[in-house]
């Protein structure tokens, strides 16, 4: 289904699912902040973001998914409240790009593979490039080192935002600059919130200093997927909460 394109095909329901708020918060946060792309951000621009949010709120395409709950419609506008309040407090900061897709060769010995993924946020605060993966659930913003990263699934949104920073460095090669971050939406309540996915005893982390072993630990897992893919050797997931949202779930003989 990825191969040839095919989307995703939701079942029908009068529940709005996680998902689906996700995807409006997401798309909701980009429209709002669209005027704003290639400019520095300040209080007057985040205050003009509010004012906006109120204008438009009744009218946001972005929005239509979700408008037959008015729970879930005002958990989204919350959820969008607090990031304009975390941003409030972390101006000047220049807003570079939403919703971006970014590429990238991986070469293994199989051959060349391309990886790829969609930043929710890009932005530079005091000489850093910060590649921001919001998130409306739980997620933990340290790990152990990159072994734990790579091998057991307790630190996916690691793996993802360091995967994202290789995927942006290919065209924008310092490294040194770029930071990975996550904006945990639900629990950032005061201005000391930390956003900064590093290692556990490493406060001062930049990609460049792993740049090179993060190329090699996603090489080294492309190639063991390839190789089942070769042996026929796959198998269900041990973790059942791995199918959660898996869009084969119901053809999968875990079920």
């Amino acid at each position: 289904r990825y191969v040839v394109g095919l989307p995703d095909q939701p079942p029908v329901t009068d529940e709005v699912t996680e998902l689906e708020m996700g995807t409006a918060f997401h798309a909701t946060v980009q429209a709002l902040y669209a005027p704003y792309l290639g400019q520095v951000m300040t209080r007057d621009s985040i205050a003009a973001i509010r004012e906006a949010k109120s204008r438009r709120w009744g009218e946001l395409p972005s929005l239509e998914p979700v408008r037959k709950d008015p729970i879930a419609l005002e958990v989204i506008s919350c959820y969008i409240d607090r990031l304009l309040d975390l941003d409030e407090v972390q101006v000047p900061f220049r807003y570079l790009a939403s919703e971006q897709p970014y590429s990238r060769i991986l070469e293994t010995r199989f051959g060349p593979f391309q990886l790829y993924g969609t930043v929710d946020r890009v932005d530079e605060k005091e000489g850093v490039t910060r590649l921001i993966d919001y998130k409306t659930g739980a997620a933990e913003l340290t790990f152990k080192d990159l072994e734990q990263v790579f091998t057991t699934p307790e630190r996916p949104y690691a793996l993802q935002t360091l995967l994202y920073c290789w995927l942006y460095t290919d065209s924008n090669r310092d490294a040194a600059s770029v930071a990975p971050h996550i904006f945990p939406i639900r629990n950032m309540t005061d201005e000391s919130f930390e956003t900064l996915v590093h290692p556990a005893k490493e406060d001062d982390f930049s990609f460049g200093k792993v740049d090179a072993d993060v190329e090699n630990g996603l090489r080294t897992l492309v190639e063991k997927v390839l190789s089942s893919c070769q042996t026929n050797t796959w198998g269900t997931a041990a973790d059942a909460r791995s199918c959660d949202n898996c869009a084969f779930a119901s053809i999968c003989s875990k079920q």
